[in-house]
């Protein structure tokens, strides 16, 4: 693995009696697209304003760029765009002002209609931000995050109000940006998305870090049945109970023409279509189904419960 862009250790956030964050030490490398997965309140946006010292840790430390976030924060976020949850807009500023707001806090002096243009905002830049729908508000925060090529990209559930256009286009700014060199930090409930940006995925859950690592390394260590799918041409609610008798078969149910069978074992599909013929029934495909990142927090979020 590369040297660590972001690095934390034992971070801990408690309020009175509760830990938002309890002991997370995380590692995104550097160019990584580092996907941060967690429920509503996992403890995504808690952590993520703790890299940036907008919350003070109980415990534990953080970095980025090898700068702590306590004690360098000015520093730290001069390398550092973000995108918060919730972002909301600033009263009677336009799209454009918005983004020169953040080049003069940057010290930077962009084409700020470049940035608009990249968002699909442009015909909308001289118009009071207030006016835009939430998806175009989400696009504009993106906008400003990216202003000044920051080594570090922070988005904080950046899925939310983007219809599937901007979702599309958010892929296409991450993919873009990551090429140029930038690591992004997301964070999301969007397993589906993660699973199609990240090299590397954390999984949160009650504000504990459960799992690290690149997606395929995780989903190899997971424990899962062997699930398979098989398209029949019709499927009477006995066949179910019939498939049970079949050596290795645990688990078994019809819906509409797939007979989705869980397993114990790998099996053969011989095996199978031998049952299914006996019952009548004819066999159009047998397909095995692929574990995804949703079983796989599923699985590790069972196991800690």
């Amino acid at each position: 693995m590369t040297t660590p862009i972001i690095h934390t250790s034992d971070l801990t956030k408690q309020y009175q009696n509760v830990r938002v964050v309890d002991t997370v030490s995380l590692t995104v490398p550097r160019h990584a697209v580092y996907g941060l997965l967690g429920p509503n309140g996992a403890g995504k946006s808690t952590l993520i304003n703790m890299l940036l010292d907008l919350v003070t840790p109980t415990a534990g430390t953080a970095h980025i760029c090898k700068k702590d976030t306590q004690v360098d924060p000015v520093d730290v976020r001069r390398h550092v765009g973000v995108l918060p949850d919730g972002f909301s807009v600033f009263p009677r500023l336009s799209g454009r002002r918005h983004l020169q707001y953040v080049a003069d806090a940057r010290n930077v002096s962009p084409d700020t209609d470049t940035y608009l243009d990249r968002v699909g905002l442009l015909d909308s830049a001289g118009q009071a931000a207030t006016t835009y729908s939430r998806g175009m508000q989400q696009r504009l925060g993106l906008a400003m995050a990216l202003i000044g090529e920051p080594d570090v990209l922070l988005l904080d559930e950046p899925f939310a109000g983007l219809d599937p256009d901007g979702v599309r286009l958010l892929r296409e700014i991450v993919t873009a940006e990551n090429k140029r060199g930038t690591t992004i930090l997301l964070s999301s409930h969007r397993l589906e998305q993660v699973e199609r940006l990240c090299s590397r995925v954390g999984l949160l859950s009650d504000g504990q870090l459960l799992a690290e690592g690149e997606p395929h390394q995780l989903l190899e260590t997971l424990e899962t049945n062997n699930q398979y799918a098989v398209e029949v041409a019709n499927a009477p609610q006995s066949l179910a109970e019939e498939l049970l008798e079949t050596a290795f078969v645990k688990e078994t149910s019809v819906r509409d023409h797939t007979v989705l069978l869980t397993c114990t074992a790998d099996i053969s599909q011989d095996e199978v279509f031998t049952r299914i013929v006996e019952s009548d029934v004819s066999v159009e495909s047998f397909n095995s189904v692929d574990t995804s990142l949703e079983d796989l927090y599923t699985a590790f979020a069972e196991e800690e419960s």
